[in-house]
């Protein structure tokens, strides 16, 4: 009897999930644009030829699928806002399980209490404090790569993103220095962190702070490299900051970076290293005029987001006074995520932007910066991120500044004053 009643009920749940649960879901899915399903097969084009494609033809909603499972592609600010500040609707997508055997639960990839538990640990790390024991870290490593270009032969770098990369990863676990596994350890002793969690996190943290940093700086320097007006410019503003504070660059002395920073900000609009969300949805959440049903993989695609010519005009242009704050302050707020949003935004950004101004006021005050090939003409390739699908050249010149440990580099006078004059714009042209 009991057994013929739980059979009884094992038939009747098979039955609900797929005649009325599946057929709800794929009912809704049909409603959203894009093509049918095919048998099986799917779609099997290239992924991120798949995404531009389609985003041609249906904008910035709609349905892809890979196999049997349906994506919906997001890239309004209004869904993307809706999506990541629920506070339900925050588990990762199941493509991030290929992750999983290389970085287990750490921040990146939990879900639920275990989430909410590391995140409140961690964010401490942060802090404006604990980032300032990093900021000798940072000076150091880029004099470091300053003076290993400068013995460069023939002033070219023959493969930038690798250099780079070099140096970014020394900044995250050098020897003797207080990294990202001394904070673990030190919060350990105050809660119930464990071996496997702290490893889990420095991996997380090698894996977030070190990559995705170095892509960002690789097109950075391509697009000064490129737009000689902004590097100039650039140039101008770290000289006269640096000549403020004694010729070195100090932590308090990056906040007057106000040009650099926007240059930054432009270039992860236009290569944003992390390139897309992806977002399980645990329940049915209204985009649009559609309603998404539970269970839908969503993908953010950050790419289009960014280019989207309602909220960013000439989208292709190299334009860092975008950035300008008035700019900012009328514009969508979830039209530019380089660092994600929402509860699960980026836990060190604060750290990259730091990094990366440092890296390249360091650099601009070295060096010229010559660039040996085009980025219109550069192919990127999308995996987990957006990098360059081949290797890039960029000539070093460098620049006569005396190696003393209290030299005071005084800039042109003409430029004094010209960088702090934030209305102005450059000279833009075409990136892609």
């Amino acid at each position: 009897m009991i057994t013929s009643v739980l059979l009884s009920c094992a038939v009747f749940a098979f039955l609900y999930y797929y005649v009325i649960h599946l057929a709800r879901f794929r009912r809704l899915i049909n409603l959203i644009p894009g093509p049918p399903m095919f048998p099986i097969i799917g779609d099997i084009e290239q992924f991120l030829e798949l995404i531009v494609a389609r985003f041609k033809k249906y904008n910035c909603l709609y349905k892809i699928w890979l196999f049997m499972i349906a994506y919906i592609i997001i890239s309004h600010p209004d869904d993307i806002q809706t999506l990541v500040n629920s506070t339900r609707n925050n588990e990762k997508g199941m493509a991030y399980t290929l992750l999983h055997s290389w970085l287990g639960d750490g921040l990146l990839l939990s879900k639920g209490a275990k989430w909410q538990e590391r995140r409140k640990i961690l964010t401490p790390a942060f802090h404006f404090h604990i980032l300032k024991r990093f900021f000798d870290i940072l000076i150091e490593e880029s004099n470091h790569m300053a003076k290993s270009l400068k013995d460069i032969k023939s002033s070219t770098v023959e493969d930038l993103a690798s250099v780079v990369s070099h140096h970014t990863l020394n900044i995250i676990s050098g020897k003797k220095r207080l990294a990202m596994l001394d904070l673990l350890i030190a919060a350990s002793k105050d809660t119930n962190l464990s071996d496997l969690d702290i490893r889990e996190e420095v991996d997380t943290f090698m894996f977030e702070g070190h990559d995705t940093v170095a892509m960002a700086l690789t097109f950075a320097i391509l697009l000064l490299a490129e737009h000689k007006d902004a590097q100039d410019r650039v140039r101008d503003e770290v000289n006269a900051v640096m000549e403020e504070n004694g010729g070195k660059l100090t932590m308090a002395a990056l906040q007057n970076l106000t040009y650099l920073e926007r240059c930054l900000k432009e270039t992860m609009r236009l290569y944003p290293s992390v390139f897309f969300i992806l977002r399980k949805l645990t329940e049915d959440v209204k985009m649009q005029s559609y309603l998404v049903p539970g269970g839908t993989q969503v993908y953010i695609d950050i790419l289009h987001l960014h280019k989207n010519p309602e909220f960013w005009p000439n989208p292709e242009i190299f334009d860092p006074d975008r950035f300008l704050p008035e700019l900012v302050q009328d514009r969508h707020p979830f039209a530019y995520v380089p660092f994600s949003a929402g509860s699960r935004n980026c836990i060190g950004q604060r750290f990259a932007m730091m990094e990366m101004k440092v890296v390249v006021a360091t650099l601009v005050h070295n060096f010229y910066l010559e660039s040996m090939q085009r980025l219109a003409d550069v192919r990127v390739t999308c995996n987990i991120l957006l990098r360059p699908a081949e290797r890039l050249r960029v000539k070093f010149v460098p620049i006569d500044v005396p190696d003393l440990p209290n030299h005071r580099f005084r800039p042109q006078g003409r430029f004094l004053k010209s960088f702090r004059d934030d209305s102005s714009s450059c000279k833009m042209s075409r990136v892609a």
